[in-house]
């Protein structure tokens, strides 16, 4: 990356005092300069003493192409970040011109050079810390395409210090011992594992307070990172120990210790590191020693997951989710980071807007447009300049519409499936529009996309009008959390269940699996065919267990109808009967029993699913919801999450054929729609009749200024 502003200062504090000096962040160009075997001064005249007691200020080596250059350390930070490093192309020759051309420029050692020893003075530069002075290499990409060069980026946080020296462009020394000294240590710990090598470290290779030049190295990055077979992530606040306790799963407080300490490294609160890395092919990781890891980044995350899933089929995912907390981690860190590395690994059509929005919305960036910028640029959309002139007015509300419009051309229905942001209100310009004043992570929650929609053709004749499968009209809607007893939870459903399609067990069954949701039915854990055009779910139930699941209905629905017994509230509490009926269908259906992914059974997993919008949102919002099939009338019992209250009898629910995401289940994603504004969305409705009509949804213009 280039530069960011890290809130707080104890970051770059820690990590300046982690090279083995003292902090020296707020002076300016002073430095302590200490002689070896100091000699006692005879006395002499004032201008004589000042003289000999000061002795000359240690300067900085390095070579630019075959040339020595040397400068003062003081003004190190002016010398690199300015023209200091600048030469020819050192392949063709050409200049380079700011505007059309900027140098790629790489750091290696001048290995002609031997370790010199025996200067008298302590400097930035370090016999121990660097055995040669540093050769740097300035290229077009296009030259070193040609030759095949090879070199590796390397991805970190910026330190406080020199963010502030960077933003403020000051010759601080406290900032110039770190621009120095972590690209030349990573130098080290790379030519150490590889045999000679050139890295690529914005610390020394992009000429900071040359702005046009800067900016240019910005919008290059992706080709700078996706260029080279390996690049360096740079967790400097993890230790190697601590890495590799993640990795070995030695035991669970162990893993755990691990596991914290890695996903909260501050790289992953920073932005431009995430488009380094979903940018890149191999990713090395080093520590905060300066050591490389033998497994890569790929590998730890998903090794990370693999003993997640192990201990939360033992523990259950409340259980496990607790630990980490108490631990003073945040799991969706790491569920981001594994989201990084599927946008490396997924075809093109997997990368979704709602995606981007998850991985953007935890970042922190110094200027707020940039994670706007950012967002287009993970969905291949470039801002126009009125997208750049509104973003930097503080209004953003054009350049997301417009990456929003992108997004649905593309095929892409996780536009209209965001979750609304707290205390955002929609417009008349485009009511569906939900997310644009603050890029959020809970905005998105569905996870990465495995499957497309079966249609691409939502943008139709400057419309927004994809079409849809028709579910039905909403007859009646009820908001829970499912948090009671499961006896009392399951009744509730049942009657409901009941009312809505009678007492068939192979419909009970079905309504039943659309709101207890089985855990191993969701795309995240499955490896579903891609070229399939639908897959439909395995029923929880034989059907061997219909008869006995008949029976218990039939006196079920007998005890309904004659005790004339509400579906909440002390009434149903004190029915035993029917309590006792629900315990022996919960029993029968295996509701209470730990599922394959998880020690949770399907019943909790469904209320820790509601708390999660609860604890987030501050309301109800999934709901039990009866909806009548428009053209077969049948009744069915749906599970939805509603953002708004449906209009009876108009608000409609549709089915989006094919969609599948992390935490859906295959043919059960779809959206809640009244008047043309979705009002909510379903992740579990698979088909609950053998109706499949499709009809076209109009949402409004996909034109910008046209919806007034």
């Amino acid at each position: 990356m280039l530069v960011e502003h890290i809130s707080g200062s104890s970051d770059g504090k820690r990590k300046h005092d982690s090279l083995g000096h003292p902090d020296r962040s707020g002076e300016g160009d002073s430095i302590s300069i200490m002689a070896q075997n100091p000699t006692i001064i005879p006395a002499s005249s004032p201008e004589e003493t000042k003289e000999k007691a000061t002795p000359p200020e240690p300067r900085v080596s390095i070579y630019v192409g075959p040339d020595l250059r040397e400068f003062p350390q003081s003004k190190l930070l002016s010398y690199i970040w300015r023209g200091g490093l600048d030469s020819d192309c050192m392949v063709c020759g050409i200049p380079f011109v700011p505007g059309l051309s900027v140098p790629i420029r790489t750091i290696g050692f001048e290995y002609s050079q031997p370790e010199r020893h025996g200067s008298r003075l302590i400097d930035m530069t370090q016999t121990s810390l660097s055995p040669h002075p540093i050769r740097i290499y300035n290229r077009h990409l296009a030259c070193i395409e040609k030759r095949n060069i090879d070199f590796i980026p390397v991805s970190h946080a910026w330190h406080e210090t020199v963010a502030q020296a960077q933003d403020r462009e000051l010759d601080n020394i406290g900032a110039a011992w770190l621009v120095y000294q972590t690209p030349v240590r990573t130098l080290v710990a790379a030519d150490k594992r590889y045999g000679p090598v050139e890295i690529w470290h914005d610390y020394l290779s992009v000429p900071q307070w040359q702005k046009d030049v800067q900016q240019q190295l910005l919008l290059s990055l992706p080709a700078i990172y996706s260029y080279t077979q390996r690049v360096i992530m740079h967790l400097d606040d993890v230790s190697a120990s601590h890495l590799s306790q993640a990795y070995k799963d030695l035991c669970y407080e162990s893993f755990l210790e691990g596991l914290t300490q890695t996903i909260e490294s501050r790289w992953f609160d920073r932005l431009w590191v995430t488009l380094e890395y979903i940018q890149s092919k191999e990713v090395l990781i080093l520590s905060e020693e300066y050591e490389i890891s033998d497994f890569s980044a790929s590998q730890l995350a998903f090794r990370i997951d693999d003993i997640a899933t192990k201990y939360i089929q033992h523990t259950g995912n409340g259980v496990f989710m607790n630990d980490v907390i108490e631990h003073g981690s945040n799991w969706a860190r790491h569920v981001a980071w594994t989201d990084m590395e599927a946008w490396k690994s997924r075809p093109d059509k997997h990368k979704t807007f709602g995606g981007a929005i998850y991985i953007m919305g935890m970042k922190q960036c110094r200027d707020p447009r940039d994670k706007y910028i950012s967002l287009g640029g993970m969905i291949g959309f470039v801002p126009s300049a009125t997208d750049l002139e509104t973003l930097g007015r503080g209004d953003s509300f054009d350049c997301f519409f417009s990456m929003a419009l992108h997004a649905l051309a593309s095929g892409d229905f996780t536009p209209l499936l965001l979750n609304p942001v707290p205390n955002e209100t929609s417009g008349s310009r485009a009511p569906w529009l939900r997310g644009y004043t603050q890029l959020a992570d809970q905005s998105w929650d569905l996870g990465v996309c495995h499957k497309k929609a079966q249609s691409l053709d939502i943008i139709k004749d400057g419309v927004i009008q994809p079409q849809l499968e028709s579910v039905g009209v909403v007859e009646w809607f009820e908001r829970t959390t499912f948090e009671e007893a499961p006896e009392i939870v399951f009744t509730h459903v049942a009657i409901q269940i009941l009312r809505s399609s009678g007492a068939c067990p192979v419909k009970f069954c079905a309504a039943v699996d659309r709101i207890f949701t089985r855990t191993e039915e969701k795309g995240l854990y499955n490896e579903w065919e891609q070229d399939a055009a639908t897959r439909k779910p395995t029923p929880s139930q034989s059907f061997s267990q219909y008869p006995a699941l008949g029976q218990l209905l039939d006196s079920f629905s007998t005890l309904m109808h004659t005790s004339n017994t509400h579906s909440h509230g002390t009434m149903l509490e004190n029915n035993t009967e029917m309590l006792d009926l629900a315990r022996e269908m919960i029993k029968l259906l295996q509701l209470d029993k730990p599922g394959k992914q998880s020690a949770d059974s399907r019943m909790s997993i469904t209320h820790h699913e509601a708390q999660w919008y609860l604890d987030r949102y501050d309301q109800k919002v999934e709901s039990l919801c009866r909806v009548r099939c428009k053209f077969c009338a049948q009744r069915s019992l749906f599970r939805l999450v509603l953002w708004g209250d449906p209009e009876l009898e108009v608000t409609q629910v549709y089915r989006i054929p094919g969609l599948l995401f992390d935490e859906t289940i295959p043919e059960g994603v779809g959206l809640v729609v009244t008047r043309g504004v979705p009002v909510g969305k379903m992740l579990y409705g698979t088909p609950a009749c053998g109706c499949h009509e499709s009809e076209g949804v109009n949402f409004g213009p996909a034109i910008l200024g046209a919806q007034s």
